[in-house]
């Protein structure tokens, strides 16, 4: 009774892991694209502030 009791814990596991695994590879999926995205965010506005600092004695005459 044991040993049926085992194979159905393992073939549950089994069953459940790819599921788990999906989830697993979205949820770091979306932290991945989110911290890039707020990397990209902040590299395009350190630019800007850059390029207008440059710019802003030519604005000014």
């Amino acid at each position: 009774m044991k040993l049926k009791q085992e194979q159905w814990v393992a073939t549950r596991l089994l069953k459940a892991l790819p599921f788990s695994h999906a989830i697993c590879c979205i949820f770091y999926g979306c932290v991945f694209l989110i911290c890039c995205s707020l990397s990209l965010i902040a590299l395009t506005c350190h630019i800007v502030a850059c390029n207008v600092e440059q710019l802003a004695p030519w604005l000014d005459s």
